[in-house]
């Protein structure tokens, strides 16, 4: 089974507003996607166009089209947040599980990166993520189980990266009062 059949795939490049906007939108870019899951950094600007299909929402699955290293989900239901420029959308249907799709698709992600002859970064190419292969669903509950497995290894990389930068804080301030005996 391929992906285009349980999800609609959308590719985000929003247009420049013309004249003056009413309103600064809030954008994910590629720099806001973090490995961990995380979205950091909204940017708020008025010189893009928000487009409801750009309309980011809860348990979208959102992956970098330049150079994709893993996928992020949408836990949380943010208002008023669109997907920036190179960026694309997949949006699960009630045929799977969206973080089990999500789970797939990080495994698969270097089925997804294609490299195109003359371009220094790889990139998912329409085809790539259309066509990308999920084989056959196992059942609703597996689907779930997976996919909050794959969540919770998610929250365990974050929560590694918080202990080791609290570690590293203690240390320094260890250091820091040795060194000043």
């Amino acid at each position: 089974m391929q992906l285009q059949e349980v999800a609609k795939i959308i590719f985000s490049f929003p247009e420049k507003a013309i004249g003056v906007p009413p309103y600064a939108a809030r954008w994910i870019t590629a720099g806001s996607l973090t490995p961990d899951n995380r979205i950091e950094g909204l940017k708020d600007d008025a010189a893009i166009l928000p487009c409801d299909d750009l309309l980011i929402n809860y348990q979208d699955i959102i992956i970098k089209r330049i150079n994709p290293q893993y996928v992020n989900y949408i836990a949380l239901n943010e208002t008023k947040v669109y997907a920036s420029s190179n960026l694309i959308i997949v949006r699960v249907n009630k045929k799977c599980v969206p973080q089990y799709i999500a789970y797939l698709l990080e495994k698969g992600i270097n089925k997804l990166r294609q490299e195109i002859s003359g371009a220094v970064m790889p990139s998912v190419s329409r085809k790539s993520i259309t066509e990308f292969d999920i084989g056959q669903p196992p059942p609703h509950k597996k689907q779930l189980a997976i996919g909050e497995l794959w969540r919770l290894q998610k929250e365990k990389i974050k929560l590694t990266a918080e202990l080791n930068t609290k570690e590293t804080l203690a240390l320094q301030y260890k250091l820091d009062k040795v060194s000043r005996r």
